[in-house]
């Protein structure tokens, strides 16, 4: 069963799961801000980022679907982030994430496989035009440890925009993030 999803329906979904993520402490929520992830983009958008990070693992009713994974959103500011980078797998059984690392591919919602660890951002301008980026050309994400409360590790990528041609280069990702 592959559903082919536009790039709209693919920024809202990532957006719901963003805001239904499963968290287990509050203080930990989309509010409050807490900084525990960074990273350095080049080419289409420049600067070192501080995010914040969000577990995601749910089962999605709607594409009878399992989702297991990872969002990042602007830490200084969740109510108007200016990106949102979503890691996610999405698969017809349960997901268990382990420790190692995963290649990033073009995300399921935009086209990609099921069982691939796939990869989408969008990035707001000052004026909250979106840029959808979602054609990887290459990417990792390692998972170096995992506890009952934490999960870690690091990740890199390269990603294009199909609809500008812009490409975002995205180094020396880190995160630390409640389970």
């Amino acid at each position: 069963m592959k559903i082919q999803i536009s790039s709209l329906t693919f920024l809202f979904l990532i957006s719901g799961l963003f805001f239904t993520s499963c968290i287990e402490d509050d203080e930990d929520g989309p509010g409050n801000n807490q900084i525990n992830s960074s990273f350095e983009a080049s080419d289409a958008v420049s600067g070192q980022f501080d995010a914040s990070g969000t577990f995601v693992a749910q089962y999605v009713p709607e594409f009878e679907l399992y989702v297991n994974g990872f969002d990042f959103y602007d830490g200084s500011n969740a109510a108007n982030s200016e990106f949102l980078i979503g890691i996610q797998i999405y698969d017809e059984e349960e997901i268990e994430l382990t420790t190692g690392i995963y290649s990033l591919r073009n995300s399921y919602l935009a086209g990609g496989e099921l069982g691939n660890m796939g990869l989408g951002v969008t990035w707001w301008d000052e004026s909250r035009n979106a840029t959808i980026y979602s054609e990887v050309e290459q990417g990792i994400l390692r998972i170096r440890g995992i506890s009952e409360t934490r999960v870690w590790g690091d990740f890199m990528f390269d990603i294009t925009s199909p609809q500008s041609g812009e490409k975002l280069v995205v180094r020396e990702g880190s995160f630390d993030i409640r389970r």
